[in-house]
């Protein structure tokens, strides 16, 4: 499993975001969790301004403000920015560094949903080749 993303059954267990800031294990994943909680707040909150009446985004907000200090600091600086493009990089616990490339497209009728792609990169960091060897890690599919 190359996001450690292990949802329960609480829905928020299933939120990247509320994870992002309530789970240990991503922060430890995150590599640099400043910025990449900082990006993450400043894209969640484009995404908000554009469900501004939504009472699922205005729960979640709310209770990510009484729940993590961090987050209610990134969320006072009201950055914004759109999704889209850039790099992503995680410290994986088993193989180290790994980085991606990564677009967002949304659906253009349905723009809640997204498809994220993300893209090895070739560099120093023989991504790839640790994608590979978690894949051998991986337990067989049950048929």
């Amino acid at each position: 499993m190359v996001f450690g993303w292990k949802p329960g059954d609480d829905p928020l267990s299933r939120n990247y975001l509320w994870t992002m800031f309530m789970d240990p294990s991503r922060r430890a994943l995150a590599g640099d969790w400043d910025r990449a909680s900082r990006v993450v707040v400043a894209k969640f909150r484009a995404d908000s301004a554009r469900n501004i009446d939504d009472p699922a985004f205005v729960e979640l907000i709310s209770t990510l403000r009484c729940s993590s200090p961090e987050f209610r600091k990134l969320w006072n600086r009201h950055e914004v920015l759109g999704g889209g493009e850039g790099r992503k990089e995680l410290v994986h616990p088993v193989v180290g560094r790994l980085v991606f490339d990564h677009a967002v497209f949304r659906h253009a009728e349905l723009t809640e949903q997204r498809l994220v792609l993300y893209t090895p990169v070739s560099d120093e960091h023989e991504t790839r080749a640790k994608l590979a060897q978690l894949l051998e890690l991986a337990p067989a599919p049950v048929a």
